[in-house]
């Protein structure tokens, strides 16, 4: 029996000594593709832009899952101006993180860009869903709606907007834009007064109330 002994003792070691290895190793594994990812942020950040791609995909290659880094290709794939390849990694990003804020609403942008404002709205209200305090994409959703002419939706989501950003001046601006469309140059100059209260030197809103004043002192 002591032989057999032996023979087992240092099989044991060595299945120990594999696992131990292999945590190591994800242990690594882990921290290469948080610091490729990071990598890949601060080359966009010097607008190199096709480097980026090429490290976002070594973080994925390292993890396949890894729901930042294909956002951060989205990111990089945009800024190079392929907006519909950059949709493709969005929705990557969305699949393993479904609750990704900013993949939803950097994919209405781009769905914007390219002048698919139905696909968009959804997407801003995707990410509304997961930030309802999401100021930028109430406005940027309205902005979408008032090109279709839904003038009602689109006055309620610069509302929004507002509300969770009450100094928010282009949302004042917006929504005077869509008050003038519908010919409610009273409300629209009202709309436009607070976006100059908080920008004083927003030259399109100074414009736009004149243009107002001018209707309604006309009648």
């Amino acid at each position: 029996m002591k032989p057999l002994n032996l023979i087992l003792i240092p099989c044991k070691l060595i299945i120990v000594n594999i696992l131990f290895l292999s945590n190591i190793y994800n242990l690594y594994a882990i921290g290469d593709h948080v610091e490729l990812y990071d990598k890949g942020m601060s080359l966009i950040a010097k607008n190199k832009n096709q480097l980026a791609i090429e490290t976002f995909d070594q973080a994925i290659n390292v993890k396949n899952d890894f729901a930042k880094a294909y956002h951060g290709k989205a990111i990089a794939i945009g800024n190079l101006g392929n907006f519909a390849e950059a949709l493709k990694y969005f929705d990557l990003a969305i699949k393993y993180k479904p609750d990704f804020v900013q993949s939803h609403y950097q994919k209405a942008i781009a769905l914007n860009i390219l002048q698919n404002y139905q696909e968009a709205i959804k997407a801003y209200d995707l990410a509304i869903k997961y930030k309802p305090d999401f100021p930028r994409a109430y406005f940027l959703r309205a902005v979408s709606l008032g090109i279709l002419g839904k003038y009602q939706e689109a006055i309620e989501s610069y509302d929004l907007a507002i509300k969770y950003k009450p100094d928010y001046a282009e949302s004042y601006y917006g929504k005077g834009n869509i008050l003038y469309i519908l010919k409610n140059y009273q409300e629209a100059i009202n709309s436009y007064n607070l976006a100059i209260k908080y920008k004083p030197d927003y030259n399109q809103a100074h414009l736009k109330k004149k243009h107002c004043l001018e209707y309604t002192q006309s009648k």
